[in-house]
């Protein structure tokens, strides 16, 4: 009985100041671990998000290129948004973060061209440019006078997605029917559409273009 009692009394508890000590210590280890954990997470929600934004841009990009290349007039414009009357075209613009195609069925519709805003997967187009360009493009390795001077089309775009903003992503559209045709990539002043600038490293380019498809007839 005695020795019993003897060990229960060599058993102590944990004091307050201990107690205090050890939440202290337990927060100090939390505070740490979380500042550790944020820079990870952070890091881990950029990548996903400069994934997905190289995914849509780069269907952003398929469509402007299918759109252009198949037609019989194309026509860069510096207004974001221009008037368009004639029915027969249509016209590609930035407009609150999407890529919108307006086309008369019936009456005018715009609608993004990756069919719904879902596509975006929460990215925004922050930036819309094209430029043109006219390039001798080699038909033979055996003559090389026997070039063929292409259209070239560039269309650039710049996404943003939680807070993360994307490089310049460029696609090189060739108007390969113009070479027959004769035809020229005009401006909205009716003059051929300026070829100085560089997709790659000019601030500006036109910032909308009116297309008009091409007709078998």
């Amino acid at each position: 009985m005695m020795r019993a009692k003897k060990v229960f009394r060599n058993k102590k508890g944990m004091t307050l100041v201990e107690v205090v000590v050890a939440l202290a210590l337990t927060f100090i280890l939390i505070t740490v671990l979380g500042s550790l954990l944020v820079p990870v997470m952070t890091l881990h929600r950029n990548s996903e998000s400069r994934m997905i934004m190289d995914t849509v841009g780069q269907k952003l990009l398929n469509e402007i290129a299918i759109s252009a290349a198949g037609c019989d007039n194309l026509v860069l414009y510096s207004d974001a948004n221009p008037t368009l009357t004639d029915t027969t075209k249509y016209k590609m613009y930035l407009n609150n973060g999407y890529i919108y195609k307006n086309i008369y069925r019936s009456k005018w519709v715009a609608t993004p061209i990756l069919v719904s805003e879902e596509s975006y997967r929460n990215c925004k187009v922050v930036s819309f440019d094209l430029f043109a360009a006219t390039i001798r493009e080699q038909k033979s390795y055996d003559d090389l006078s026997m070039g063929n001077y292409v259209r070239i089309l560039y269309a650039r775009i710049k996404l943003s997605r939680n807070n993360v903003v994307s490089d310049y992503m460029i696609t090189t559209i060739k108007i390969y029917n113009f070479s027959m045709t004769g035809y020229e990539i005009m401006d909205n002043t009716n003059k051929v559409a300026n070829t100085n600038a560089n997709p790659h490293t000019a601030s500006s380019g036109y910032k909308s273009i009116i297309i008009t498809p091409y007709t078998t007839s």
